[in-house]
């Protein structure tokens, strides 16, 4: 997965009254995907910048995370896997 320069994202959108209904709920409560980058500063400064408030920011042994929500709700993971840099 590190070796790939280009990844693609499906948003669907919702047709009917129910898929509606779930709009950022429709993880319940769980994050909707996980994005992984080299830069994890450099993320959460541009995330910053663009007024997204960002929480959660976690360090462990491999890796370093921050979480954000997209505009419905749904809550994102941005992490950093330690070894890998810009």
């Amino acid at each position: 997965m590190h070796d790939q320069d280009v990844v693609g994202l499906w948003l669907m959108t919702a047709t009917s009254e129910r898929e509606r209904e779930l709009i950022g709920r429709q993880c319940g409560g769980q994050p909707l995907l996980v994005l992984y980058t080299a830069d994890l500063d450099a993320v959460r400064e541009h995330l910053r910048g663009h007024g997204v408030r960002v929480w959660n920011e976690r360090q462990d042994a491999d890796s370093r995370s921050l979480h954000l929500a997209d505009l419905y709700g749904n809550v994102i993971v941005v992490a950093q896997v330690r070894g890998t840099t810009a």
